[in-house]
C-alpha cells in the first residue's frame, strides 16, 4: 500500500484508517486490519483486492477500453494524471481530500469543480470583467470621444 499511495505508515493510518500509526501496526500484527476499508481504497486506486491480500497477481486492475500497448494501461487514471504536475505530493492530497469530498458532500464537489473552472479561466482572461470598459492607453488616446460632466452624470441617472 505505501508503494502505491506515496504515504509512510503514519500518513497511511491517519489519512486511510483514521486512526494512530501504533494502533494501525497493532492490526496489522494482529491480522485484524479492517477489510472494508482496504477493499474501498483499492477500488479507489484500482489496485487488485487479491495482490492487495496476498501478493500474487498484477498490481491494479487491467482496464479493457485501455490499449493494452499502452505503457500506463496497469496504472489507474488518477495516478497518471498525478504525474503530470510538477507539485506532485500537493496534486496527490488534493486528490484524496476530493475523493473524501465526495462521500461527505457531494453537491460540494460540483461547486470545487467550478470554483476550479472560474479560477482557470479568470487566469487565461476568459472572465475578464468589464473588458469594453477599459481604459484607452496614452499613445491611443486623441480626445475627441471624451464625454463631458453632464454627459457622464446623463449616462449613469444622476440628471
Amino acid at each position: 500500500m505505501k508503494s502505491i499511495s506515496g504515504l509512510s505508515q503514519k500518513e497511511m493510518a491517519s489519512e486511510i484508517f483514521g486512526i494512530s500509526e501504533k494502533n494501525l501496526s497493532n492490526k496489522i500484527r494482529r491480522g485484524t486490519v479492517d477489510i472494508n476499508i482496504l477493499i474501498k481504497w483499492a477500488g479507489n486506486k484500482s489496485v487488485d483486492l487479491n495482490w492487495l491480500l496476498t501478493g500474487e497477481g498484477e498490481t491494479y486492475l487491467k482496464d479493457k477500453a485501455l490499449n493494452k500497448d499502452d505503457t500506463n494501461a496497469e496504472k489507474p487514471l488518477h495516478s497518471i494524471i498525478i504525474e503530470r504536475f510538477k507539485q506532485k505530493d500537493l496534486a496527490r492530497d488534493i486528490n484524496y481530500e476530493m475523493l473524501k469530498l465526495e462521500e461527505l458532500k457531494p453537491e460540494a464537489l460540483i461547486e470545487v469543480n467550478d470554483f476550479i473552472r472560474f479560477k482557470v479561466q479568470s487566469l487565461t482572461g476568459q472572465y475578464e470583467r468589464r473588458k469594453g470598459e477599459r481604459r484607452q492607453r496614452d499613445e491611443d488616446y486623441n480626445g475627441e470621444n471624451r464625454r463631458g460632466g453632464e454627459d457622464r452624470r446623463k449616462a449613469s441617472g444622476e440628471d
